[in-house]
């Protein structure tokens, strides 16, 4: 929510998505998409992809945020959140297609930069680093896609 408010307040059109309550005053839109709170998972097993209840209530968020988001609509998509919503926001689509890449604008190892490429943030400041396709850019000062 920092991100878009600092994005919001330089002048850029910030619309956030999310399942919590509205803050008044914010100047981003803001789209509610819900789920299923994690209090409800507190008891469910840890297993590799659900490693503990926030990535159930992921998971349960991941139908209203494909409902809310048209790919089509947005220059980029930022998220902190792993693995369900970062795989939603990059997965193919027929019904809303994303825009094609670039053809004209390359990261600096040639590759084509999309049009809007989805960023993930982690907090973790050396979690990329188990990700070899994560490494490797980032070493190289690219764009991380």
């Amino acid at each position: 929510m920092a991100i878009a408010k600092e994005l919001a307040k330089v002048g850029d059109i910030v619309t956030l998505i999310g399942a919590g309550k509205l803050r008044g005053g914010m100047p981003y839109r803001f789209v509610r998409a819900g789920c299923i709170g994690r209090e409800k998972f507190e008891s469910f097993p840890a297993l590799p992809v659900f490693r503990n209840e926030y990535a159930y209530e992921e998971l349960t968020f991941i139908p209203g945020l494909l409902g809310a988001y048209n790919p089509s609509e947005y220059d980029v998509t930022v998220t902190c959140s792993y693995p369900f919503t970062n795989w939603a926001l990059r997965r193919p689509s027929l019904r809303k297609p994303r825009p094609r890449m670039s053809l004209s604008h390359r990261t600096e190892t040639g590759r084509p930069l999309p049009i809007n490429p989805s960023i993930f943030i982690s907090g973790a400041k050396d979690w990329y680093v188990q990700i070899p396709i994560f490494s490797r850019e980032i070493r190289r000062g690219g764009v991380v896609e």
